[in-house]
Protein backbone atom coordinates (compact mmCIF):
# COMPACT_ATOMS: atom_id res chain seq x y z
CA UNK A 1 0.00 0.00 0.00
CA UNK A 2 1.08 3.49 -0.76
CA UNK A 3 1.78 6.21 1.90
CA UNK A 4 -0.88 8.28 0.32
CA UNK A 5 -3.95 5.66 0.78
CA UNK A 6 -5.82 5.09 3.61
CA UNK A 7 -4.76 1.56 5.14
CA UNK A 8 -8.31 -0.78 5.68
CA UNK A 9 -7.69 -0.54 9.54
CA UNK A 10 -7.71 2.96 9.80
CA UNK A 11 -10.54 3.20 7.51
CA UNK A 12 -12.61 0.46 9.83
CA UNK A 13 -11.54 2.86 12.46
CA UNK A 14 -13.00 6.00 11.15
CA UNK A 15 -16.32 4.40 9.97
CA UNK A 16 -17.12 2.96 13.46
CA UNK A 17 -16.20 6.62 15.11
CA UNK A 18 -18.79 7.61 12.91
CA UNK A 19 -20.92 5.23 13.89
CA UNK A 20 -20.90 5.96 17.48
CA UNK A 21 -21.09 9.23 16.89
CA UNK A 22 -23.96 8.72 15.06
CA UNK A 23 -25.31 6.21 17.99
CA UNK A 24 -24.89 8.35 20.72
CA UNK A 25 -27.18 11.10 19.07
CA UNK A 26 -29.49 9.16 18.50
CA UNK A 27 -29.39 7.92 21.67
CA UNK A 28 -29.41 11.68 23.45
CA UNK A 29 -33.05 11.74 21.49
CA UNK A 30 -34.39 8.95 22.99
CA UNK A 31 -36.51 10.13 26.16
CA UNK A 32 -38.07 7.58 28.70
CA UNK A 33 -41.27 9.38 30.06
CA UNK A 34 -40.82 8.61 33.73
CA UNK A 35 -40.72 11.33 36.63
CA UNK A 36 -37.69 12.39 34.63
CA UNK A 37 -36.66 12.67 31.77
CA UNK A 38 -34.41 10.06 31.07
CA UNK A 39 -32.19 9.70 27.98
CA UNK A 40 -30.20 6.97 26.43
CA UNK A 41 -27.02 9.28 25.92
CA UNK A 42 -25.33 8.02 29.08
CA UNK A 43 -25.57 4.74 27.48
CA UNK A 44 -24.04 6.00 24.16
CA UNK A 45 -21.39 7.46 25.47
CA UNK A 46 -20.80 4.58 27.93
CA UNK A 47 -21.02 2.04 25.05
CA UNK A 48 -18.38 4.20 22.74
CA UNK A 49 -15.69 3.60 25.97
CA UNK A 50 -16.74 0.20 26.27
CA UNK A 51 -17.02 -0.68 22.39
CA UNK A 52 -13.93 1.59 21.04
CA UNK A 53 -11.78 1.35 24.03
CA UNK A 54 -10.57 4.85 25.91
CA UNK A 55 -8.64 6.04 22.72
CA UNK A 56 -11.20 5.68 20.16
CA UNK A 57 -14.19 5.88 22.52
CA UNK A 58 -12.67 9.22 23.89
CA UNK A 59 -12.49 10.72 20.36
CA UNK A 60 -15.96 9.69 19.42
CA UNK A 61 -17.59 11.07 22.19
CA UNK A 62 -15.45 14.26 21.80
CA UNK A 63 -16.41 14.44 18.13
CA UNK A 64 -19.91 14.08 19.37
CA UNK A 65 -19.61 16.93 21.81
CA UNK A 66 -17.93 19.09 19.43
CA UNK A 67 -21.01 18.75 16.87
CA UNK A 68 -22.79 19.91 19.53
CA UNK A 69 -21.38 22.80 20.35
CA UNK A 70 -20.70 23.50 16.90
CA UNK A 71 -24.34 23.89 16.78
CA UNK A 72 -25.37 20.53 15.51
CA UNK A 73 -28.46 19.57 17.45
CA UNK A 74 -26.92 16.11 18.84
CA UNK A 75 -28.04 16.63 22.47
CA UNK A 76 -30.85 15.69 24.28
CA UNK A 77 -33.95 17.22 23.33
CA UNK A 78 -32.07 18.11 20.06
CA UNK A 79 -30.12 20.63 21.35
CA UNK A 80 -26.74 22.41 20.05
CA UNK A 81 -24.82 25.23 20.42
CA UNK A 82 -23.46 27.69 22.52
CA UNK A 83 -27.15 28.02 24.55
CA UNK A 84 -26.03 24.60 25.65
CA UNK A 85 -22.83 26.06 27.61
CA UNK A 86 -25.28 28.16 29.57
CA UNK A 87 -27.70 25.27 30.45
CA UNK A 88 -27.17 23.76 33.91
CA UNK A 89 -26.48 20.33 31.91
CA UNK A 90 -23.17 21.73 30.55
CA UNK A 91 -21.33 20.15 32.88
CA UNK A 92 -22.28 17.19 32.07
CA UNK A 93 -21.86 17.27 28.87
CA UNK A 94 -18.20 18.00 28.96
CA UNK A 95 -17.70 14.65 31.49
CA UNK A 96 -18.76 12.37 28.40
CA UNK A 97 -14.94 12.14 26.30
CA UNK A 98 -13.14 11.59 30.11
CA UNK A 99 -16.20 8.76 30.92
CA UNK A 100 -15.63 7.27 27.55
CA UNK A 101 -11.85 6.96 28.54
CA UNK A 102 -12.59 5.36 31.81
CA UNK A 103 -15.17 2.95 30.76
CA UNK A 104 -12.89 1.81 28.04
CA UNK A 105 -9.66 1.19 30.41
CA UNK A 106 -12.12 -0.68 32.66
CA UNK A 107 -13.90 -2.77 30.25
CA UNK A 108 -10.38 -3.72 28.74
CA UNK A 109 -8.44 -4.44 31.98
CA UNK A 110 -7.52 -7.55 33.35
CA UNK A 111 -9.97 -8.03 36.33
CA UNK A 112 -12.12 -10.76 37.24
CA UNK A 113 -15.86 -9.14 35.91
CA UNK A 114 -17.38 -9.40 39.63
CA UNK A 115 -14.81 -6.09 39.69
CA UNK A 116 -14.63 -5.29 36.61
CA UNK A 117 -18.56 -4.59 35.52
CA UNK A 118 -19.07 -2.35 38.82
CA UNK A 119 -15.92 -0.36 38.02
CA UNK A 120 -16.94 -0.02 34.43
CA UNK A 121 -20.29 1.01 34.99
CA UNK A 122 -19.79 3.29 38.12
CA UNK A 123 -16.44 4.82 37.49
CA UNK A 124 -17.59 6.60 34.73
CA UNK A 125 -20.73 7.19 35.53
CA UNK A 126 -19.61 8.87 38.89
CA UNK A 127 -17.12 11.19 36.67
CA UNK A 128 -20.37 12.18 34.58
CA UNK A 129 -21.89 13.47 37.86
CA UNK A 130 -19.16 14.71 39.33
CA UNK A 131 -18.78 17.23 36.27
CA UNK A 132 -22.24 17.28 36.29
CA UNK A 133 -22.94 18.84 40.02
CA UNK A 134 -20.07 20.81 39.91
CA UNK A 135 -21.24 22.61 37.06
CA UNK A 136 -24.60 22.86 38.43
CA UNK A 137 -23.47 24.64 41.39
CA UNK A 138 -21.10 26.77 39.30
CA UNK A 139 -24.27 27.43 36.97
CA UNK A 140 -27.00 28.06 39.67
CA UNK A 141 -24.82 30.45 41.35
CA UNK A 142 -23.41 32.82 38.28
CA UNK A 143 -26.39 32.13 35.53
CA UNK A 144 -29.19 31.55 37.48
CA UNK A 145 -28.41 33.90 40.17
CA UNK A 146 -29.80 31.38 42.60
CA UNK A 147 -26.73 29.67 44.40
CA UNK A 148 -27.21 26.01 45.35
CA UNK A 149 -25.73 23.89 48.02
CA UNK A 150 -24.16 20.66 47.31
CA UNK A 151 -27.36 19.20 48.93
CA UNK A 152 -28.78 20.47 46.33
CA UNK A 153 -27.28 20.19 43.50
CA UNK A 154 -27.26 15.94 44.52
CA UNK A 155 -30.42 16.06 44.80
CA UNK A 156 -31.62 17.64 41.83
CA UNK A 157 -28.46 16.74 39.78
CA UNK A 158 -27.84 13.24 40.71
CA UNK A 159 -30.56 11.04 43.04
CA UNK A 160 -33.70 11.44 39.84
CA UNK A 161 -31.06 9.79 37.21
CA UNK A 162 -28.44 7.45 39.46
CA UNK A 163 -30.02 4.57 39.09
CA UNK A 164 -31.26 4.61 35.67
CA UNK A 165 -27.80 5.43 34.77
CA UNK A 166 -26.64 2.36 36.29
CA UNK A 167 -28.97 0.26 34.66
CA UNK A 168 -28.16 1.73 30.95
CA UNK A 169 -24.29 1.23 31.80
CA UNK A 170 -25.15 -2.12 32.73
CA UNK A 171 -27.08 -2.45 29.47
CA UNK A 172 -24.35 -1.05 27.67
CA UNK A 173 -21.88 -3.13 29.19
CA UNK A 174 -23.32 -6.55 28.10
CA UNK A 175 -24.61 -5.43 24.62
CA UNK A 176 -20.65 -4.78 24.29
CA UNK A 177 -20.08 -8.63 25.42
CA UNK A 178 -22.36 -9.43 23.20
CA UNK A 179 -21.32 -6.75 19.75
CA UNK A 180 -17.16 -7.17 20.25
CA UNK A 181 -17.26 -10.71 18.94
CA UNK A 182 -19.58 -9.90 16.06
CA UNK A 183 -17.44 -6.71 15.21
CA UNK A 184 -14.00 -9.21 15.49
CA UNK A 185 -15.56 -10.87 13.01
CA UNK A 186 -17.39 -8.80 10.42
CA UNK A 187 -13.96 -6.93 10.48
CA UNK A 188 -11.55 -9.82 9.61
Amino acid sequence: MSRRGVSAENLRKVVHIAVVVAVISVCAQIAIPLFVPVTLQVFGVLLAGFLLGPRYGFYAVLIYVVLGLMGLPVFAGFRGGFSVVVSPTFGYIISFPIAAVVAGIFFNANLREIFKIPLAVLAPTAIIYLFGVFYLMIWSRYIAAKPMSLAAALSVGVLPFVWFDIIKGAAAYYLTKKLRPVLRYLNR
